[in-house]
């Protein structure tokens, strides 16, 4: 099991019968006073025995393992449990005093993130940025509330398809931005190749069209050749199929990124978006649908003759909304080639997001406001 925002967890297992059959089963678990037995609370045919925990206070982590005995003359017993540490473990979110959640689609056989590419990326930005924060796997649950107490949202999602998994996060998402006030504004970082292309042409009452457009304010068209204003891959296009190496080069006046500063990438299909303002059929259900997201990255360099073939289009918006700042960016940031750059972008986010629990350098407290009255591009 991964991270809860459940204090009345339910741990579902399945028992693999034999002839004999099961004798007895039990769930055997630990929040920190020693560990404690659980017989299952109910059973579905033909093996899935569900164990009902008590209540659990937040920022507890539960150990547990499983031990069953079936029915033969010699009572075989079987545990099963993690081999490295004796025992599985999640934990109760929120944690106290922690105010950034990573939101993660999971990076086991069946998630988004199976090939556990962003996962260690992430994680290794958030420890090198000297930060706490909590896991949630946003994939793992059908319905759930990120907790107000956050202040800060790292999430990414790798999924180019529309699906329920993908609405119930962009619902939450849109929650938590709509949470946030002019004196305690919310923060979202939300990486995500091809979101941007998979919401096109959704319904309006798609929640992650409306998270893309009307919360995140971004603009996506479908490709065209020669090149305009869209597409769904900024480097190579429809002429350079599969992954190409490329750059996307700093807009001035983004609080993430350095202007005319190249981040090199090795990407396959990253969109190309634009900044805008609120769609107005979605005005009247959102917060200053008249502020406009800013530019923070176009594409720069890319397998044309040094370029990419969507050169100088977006890639990465922000948006100041007042009661929420956002970041959106169409590249995975696994897609980054180069690990210090995925350390810089992250570490800037939570600058501009001023995370109490960083420790601000001269160099990260540079002016990142001096330019928001220009445009970076229509």
């Amino acid at each position: 099991m991964w991270n809860t925002f459940i204090q009345t967890p339910e741990i579902t297992k399945p028992i693999s019968t034999i002839v004999s059959g099961i004798a007895s089963d039990t769930l055997y678990y630990n929040i920190g006073n020693g560990w404690q037995a659980l017989s299952h609370t109910s059973f579905e045919e033909p093996n899935i025995y569900h164990y009902q925990l008590p209540v659990i206070p937040k920022s507890k982590t539960i150990n547990y393992y499983f031990a069953a005995t079936d029915n033969s003359a010699n009572h075989n017993r079987s545990i099963l449990t993690d081999t490295i540490n004796g025992y599985f473990s999640f934990k109760i979110l929120p944690t106290d005093g922690v105010s950034i959640l990573f939101a993660t689609p999971g990076n086991k056989p069946g998630y988004q993130d199976y090939q556990n590419k962003e996962y260690p990326k992430y994680l290794a930005a958030l420890n090198a940025a000297g930060v706490s924060y909590d896991i949630y796997n946003w994939a793992e649950f059908p319905t759930y509330r990120f907790p107000d107490s956050y202040k800060t949202i790292i999430a990414y999602s790798n999924n180019s398809g529309s699906n329920g998994i993908q609405d119930t996060l962009s619902v939450a998402l849109m929650d938590f931005m709509d949470s946030g006030t002019e004196a305690n504004p919310k923060n979202v970082f939300m990486a995500s190749d091809q979101l941007a292309n998979m919401q096109n042409g959704q319904p309006n009452a798609s929640p992650v069209k409306k998270l893309f457009t009307a919360y995140f304010r971004g603009g996506y068209n479908p490709v065209t050749n020669p090149p305009s204003c869209g597409g769904s891959d900024g480097i190579g296009g429809p002429d350079s199929f599969g992954y190409n190496y490329g750059s996307m080069i700093g807009l001035g006046g983004s609080p993430i990124g350095q202007q005319d500063v190249e981040i090199p990438v090795y990407s396959d299909s990253p969109d190309v978006i634009y900044n805008s303002t609120c769609p107005e059929w979605y005005a009247d259900e959102v917060s200053n649908p008249d502020i406009s997201s800013w530019g923070s990255f176009v594409f720069n360099a890319g397998p044309f003759n040094g370029d990419a073939y969507s050169k100088g289009q977006g890639c990465g918006i922000w948006l100041d909304n007042l009661i929420y700042k956002s970041f959106f960016l169409s590249f995975d940031i696994s897609q980054f080639t180069s690990d210090n750059d995925i350390n810089n972008t992250i570490s800037q986010a939570l600058d501009w997001f001023f995370v109490p629990e960083m420790t601000l350098t001269e160099s990260s407290l540079t002016p990142i406001r001096q330019i928001l009255h220009c445009r970076a591009w229509l």
